[in-house]
């Protein structure tokens, strides 16, 4: 089976249509995303201004810890309590 030239070129001129229309397809895709991806680093950073604004004005009195922040956190009030006693009794 052989292929005229012709129809090898237009072969060729398809695929390369097909792959360009592609690679712009993604490259917009690349782009709503790094937007999207923006939009969240802001409302992210507004959460945790409004967290820090709550928490100075005392409307909440903490906010999300993680177990391990809070075992820390636990264990240094332990620390605490101690060091005051042996301060309060020696």
């Amino acid at each position: 089976m052989q292929i005229d030239p012709t129809t090898l070129f237009l072969i060729i001129v398809v695929i390369i249509a097909s792959l360009y229309w592609a690679w712009r397809k993604i490259n917009q895709l690349t782009a709503k995303v790094n937007k999207l991806e923006g939009y969240l680093d802001t409302a992210y950073k507004k959460v945790e201004s409004l967290e820090q604004d709550l928490l100075e004005k005392k409307v909440i009195d903490t906010y999300y810890k993680s177990k391990e922040e809070l075992r820390k956190e636990e264990l240094s009030k332990e620390v605490d309590r101690e060091v005051e006693e042996i301060t309060n009794n020696g």
